[in-house]
């Protein structure tokens, strides 16, 4: 393991390192009061018109956290602006697929249909809507789609709202779609109470959707938190699932590994899972009825875990047999795999081998369907459109994505055109741990989570201050020096010293092999807990000290030595 430092000497050079483009900590922290978003007024007008004529509202979201809470934000705002017919469909997964399709607009007979969280690539659909009557207007922040000579293609609607397309925009392109709901309730001066509700939910899929958080984002997530912590603030449904995720305070970090996840899980393992998810925010506040509905939403993830095990030791088995180790990028096709967690195999898999990975199973009619994520730098959406020629379809960013193949053939010819596109590129292979600041047991860790607290939260576009402490020894605790807690599967690992309590999640059997060592170098974050700071350990290296040797040994063996 090698351990490299960037060269810095506090947290503000971290955090201005982090961000060129503010030119000062004053400019990181202070967010505008206000940010243009391109057609925002006209959708307000929009909508309006349509509450004044009287028109239904049908309201088409997506079956992910932030299509789910964007849909229920939009509902609220209609709710409390006086619409009086609204009818809200999402997408079953498996059986109908991302976003607006054709046969959905067969079930909307007259009025306004309102898409958020997808619309922007539904050119057919929404032009097949309009031909029908209906007024159309789409709240997305997904990118447009593209001809082949690169000419955009926006949909016919009346109205779109969307600063993440060309040809639209704003001052800010970095919302989801929950968070532009909300500026939209901002925009048409909705208060208190309500927006409250609508703040909270934008700031959970904000995170849970992997937005970066910084400018206007930050704002939405540090205000939003704020509501989620006061009991008298935070609408029922999340408290209560707060309650049943064991989440006394409620940080960023837990919206993106324990909150986002539960919301995710039921669309992502049922075909018709995000309903469920939508109707337990729509709950009548009825404690006790709540409870049981988190209950059965945590069981469901409980199995997304499972299911996410068993397709990885699956994988694993089936990446040892075929001897493909060194794939770049590392593509896999195995038959069954359930679709809803192929998006979790394809990071998990990225992160292991260093390298974009993409997991695919067979459709009911043959044809190749997965998810992809990125590693390092690379960027999956460019990577896809240089292999579009072999794909029946794909979407995306940077980050993720999701592709179709229609056979063996074209499956063949999309590995060979990424693999050629991967050539030369830097995959940051060598096993080199850049750290920001170094710390050890004896600086004052209150003090350094006091400074960390100021540039909150942290997570994508934000990334958390790394450390690197050298030398750190273990203390037992109750007799022991460390413990394995959690699945017994792939363990985390606990383990204590003079100050700080350390967690490595799923480190516990690397911990092992490398002989249960009692000094470590430890990489990783510092993060609050109850009794003061945990480290959270991203990796380690066993240090071997040779063990000293007492005043009377040594004077036993110059005596020795005499004779």
């Amino acid at each position: 393991m090698q351990w490299k430092s960037r060269g810095l000497n506090c947290i503000e050079d971290v955090i201005l390192a982090n961000h060129p483009e503010d030119d000062s900590i004053n400019a990181f922290l202070n967010v505008k009061p206000y940010y243009f978003i391109q057609n925002l007024d006209d959708m307000a007008q929009f909508i309006m018109k349509g509450i004044t004529d009287g028109r239904p509202f049908t309201i088409i979201g997506d079956y992910d956290a932030d299509g789910v809470c964007s849909t229920y934000e939009l509902y609220l705002l209609l709710k409390e602006l006086g619409a009086a017919d609204i009818t809200i469909r999402l997408p079953r997964r498996f059986s109908e697929g991302y976003g607006l399709n054709e046969s959905i607009i067969d079930e909307i007979e007259e009025g306004i249909l309102l898409t958020v969280d997808n619309g922007i690539a539904a050119c057919e659909a929404i032009e097949k809507a309009k031909k029908k009557g209906l007024l159309v207007g789409i709240i997305d922040h997904h990118l447009n789609r593209r001809k082949e000579d690169g000419t955009i293609l926006n949909p016919p609607a009346d109205i779109i709202v969307d600063p993440n397309a060309d040809g639209l925009g704003g001052d800010f392109n970095g919302y989801c779609a929950a968070g532009l709901v909300y500026k939209l309730a901002q925009h048409m001066g909705i208060q208190s109470k309500p927006l409250e509700y609508i703040l909270s939910y934008a700031a959970i899929a904000t995170v849970a959707d992997v937005m970066d958080l910084v400018k206007d984002n930050r704002k939405i997530v540090i205000e939003g938190l704020s509501i989620l912590n006061d009991f008298r603030k935070c609408p029922m449904a999340l408290s209560v699932l707060m309650r049943e995720m064991y989440c006394k305070t409620l940080t960023a970090k837990d919206i993106g590994f324990m909150i986002g996840p539960v919301i995710n899980a039921s669309g992502r393992l049922l075909d018709d899972g995000a309903r469920k998810v939508l109707e337990y925010f729509m709950s009548k506040e009825d404690f006790p009825s709540l409870v049981e509905k988190a209950k059965e939403l945590k069981e469901i993830n409980q199995e997304r875990k499972e299911l996410v095990q068993e397709t990885m030791k699956r994988i694993q088995e089936y990446i040892t047999d075929n001897c493909i180790f060194y794939e770049r990028p590392m593509i896999i096709q195995m038959d069954d795999l359930h679709e809803g967690v192929l998006g979790i195999i394809a990071g998990r898999l990225a992160e292991e081998w260093k390298t974009p990975a993409f997991v695919l199973t067979k459709n009911e009619t043959g044809e190749f369907k997965g998810s992809g994520r990125s590693y390092g730098s690379i960027d999956l959406k460019d990577l896809m459109d240089h292999c579009q020629e072999s794909l029946l379809s794909y979407g995306g960013h940077k980050a993720a994505g999701g592709i179709k193949i229609a056979d063996e053939a074209c499956l063949n010819q999309f590995k060979e055109m990424s693999a050629r596109y991967l050539e030369g590129k830097d995959l940051d292979e060598d096993e080199v741990y850049v750290y920001d600041l170094e710390l050890t047991s004896e600086d004052d860790i209150d003090a350094v989570l006091e400074e960390l607290k100021k540039f909150e939260p942290f997570g994508q576009g934000n990334p958390a201050v790394t450390f690197l402490i050298k030398d750190f020894t273990l203390t037992p605790v109750g007799g022991k020096f460390y413990e394995a807690f959690g699945d017994s599967n792939d363990p985390h690992l606990k383990c204590n010293g003079k100050n700080i309590s350390m967690i490595g999640f799923r480190k516990f059997h690397q911990f092992q092999e490398a002989g249960c060592p009692r000094v470590l170098h430890a990489y990783g974050q510092l993060l609050p807990s109850e009794n003061g700071g945990r480290f959270e350990l991203e990796d380690f290296e066993a240090v071997h000290k040779k063990k000293e040797r007492s005043s009377l040994s040594k004077a036993l063996s110059r005596e020795l030595m005499n004779f």
